[in-house]
């Protein structure tokens, strides 16, 4: 069967599919040409993460079913095509005598020639599963970014992680004092141009963090996670000497001393904060005051606070940074995320307002926030994305939210998706019987990714 498109037509079109598994599967199986250019999108990421499970069974030998996508991936015709593996979840723990994954998952990142990302982060596994892992990747031609946690960071393993020196963007998940220890050195030999500190940060005393700054100057992206060991002081004179960063991602925690230095990040566009669940005005004013401290010198285009719970949440205000970002970064800002973050219906009209050329908004409000967003909807000519948690109703009134936010993406130009309360709702235009193009609005499931189905 001859292909109708030519490969750059399908490749733009299996673009906008390349989280939709299943789309991919079924293109996959159409022709020979189709299959050649579907499975490159659908094998270019591959995620083996088992769930927890309580109870051992002796004839688990922690192995994908041979059904699974890891599986398929390494078959000798389509191990080519993986570009980024996740190794996660809970693996079997096992020694490798009485647990064969570790020799498979061996064979399979041998077969991965053109992998470039890799990440090895379970939270359950043997203690040796990847020290030949680390040896196979120190030649990984094409390797670029490194993703590891303590299953790497050990004192047995570190000496073998730091010889891996041919990437460009590392992550460390709560890094030990082994990893710490040769990092500084680890970094001189590396051409970094991100570097993500995440989790427990607590080992990372100020003296430490001096000793990146000299092999950091081309970094464009930074994360640190907690560590009570640095104050604010410590965490912005570092900020500070970093001229090209243009991406932050810091762990917020309750300072009373003000810090004297304020960060000058002239290049800043996304700053990213994580916090714990505020309960009372004054925790909210001084994190929004903190943010501004941080965000005062830079041309900031997306905003994105996440609390540390997701399952606690209070109806505190933060409607001071929606009016710094109103008074100071309306004229830039693109993205605002505050999935956890609750604002009045005047913080949310004066959003709407000078806020014009937002694209993407996720928040939280009362009873109200939906006639509110649903009168203000049309000055956002930009936004195609929000997500909007209606707070402090009753459970029988949610059961109108489907019909009300329909509502409002018909009112709207460009919104696209809209997610009140967990209503997933998208719209598209069709074609009708009578040959006109009309707005369809659907409400959608959650989409599931296929790793997260599978259970071990």
């Amino acid at each position: 069967m001859n292909p109708i498109l030519d490969d750059d037509v399908l490749c733009c079109i299996l673009e906008e599919l390349r989280a939709e598994y299943a789309a991919l599967r079924n293109c996959s199986l159409v022709s020979r040409s189709l299959n050649r250019i579907a499975t490159k999108f659908l094998y270019s990421k591959v995620i083996w993460s088992p769930r927890f499970r309580p109870t051992f069974s002796l004839k688990d030998k922690g192995l994908p079913p041979p059904s699974s996508m890891f599986s398929s991936a390494c078959l000798p015709h389509n191990a080519p095509k993986v570009k980024a593996l996740e190794i996660s979840g809970c693996l079997s723990p096992r020694p490798p005598s009485l647990n064969p994954f570790p020799t498979v998952l061996l064979e399979a990142v041998q077969s991965f020639v053109n992998m470039r990302f890799c990440h090895l982060t379970p939270t359950m596994y043997h203690e040796d599963l990847f020290t030949n892992i680390l040896d196979v990747l120190k030649s990984s031609p094409y390797l670029s970014h490194l993703e590891v946690n303590s299953s790497c960071m050990d004192v047995s393993r570190a000496p073998i992680l730091v010889q891996i020196t041919a990437i460009n963007v590392l992550v460390l998940q709560d890094p030990t004092r082994a990893i710490l220890d040769a990092l500084p050195s680890w970094l001189a030999n590396l051409s970094l141009t991100e570097l993500h500190l995440k989790g427990n940060c607590g080992s990372i005393t100020p003296g430490v963090l001096k000793s990146f700054v000299p092999y950091l100057e081309n970094i464009t992206a930074f994360s640190h996670g907690l560590s009570y060991s640095l104050t604010d002081e410590d965490v912005f004179s570092f900020l500070s000497q970093l001229p090209r960063l243009q991406f932050l991602t810091l762990q917020y925690y309750l300072q009373l001393r003000p810090s004297p230095v304020v960060p000058f990040l002239s290049n800043l566009r996304s700053f990213t904060v994580y916090y714990r669940p505020v309960w009372n005005r004054d925790e909210a004013d001084r994190l929004g005051k903190w943010i501004r401290t941080v965000i005062a010198s830079s041309p900031i285009d997306h905003l994105a606070l996440f609390s540390d719970d997701d399952f606690v949440a209070s109806n505190v205000r933060f409607d001071g940074i929606i009016c710094h970002l109103a008074s100071k970064h309306a004229a830039r800002l693109r993205y605002l995320e505050m999935q956890q973050a609750f604002i009045s219906v005047d913080a949310l009209r004066l959003l709407c307002k000078e806020c014009s050329v937002l694209e993407e908004l996720s928040m939280a409000g009362g009873k109200n926030v939906l006639a509110v967003f649903g009168q203000c909807i049309s000055q956002m000519r930009h936004l195609h994305t929000a997500q909007i948690e209606v707070r402090n109703i009753k459970h029988s009134v949610s059961s109108g939210f489907p019909a009300v936010a329909k509502d409002i993406i018909i009112k709207s130009s460009r919104l696209r998706r809209l997610n009140v309360n967990g209503y997933h709702l998208e719209a598209r235009w069709a074609t009708s019987a009578e040959g006109s193009f009309d707005l369809v609005v659907e409400q959608v499931p959650s989409r599931t990714l296929p790793w997260e189905r599978w259970e071990v």
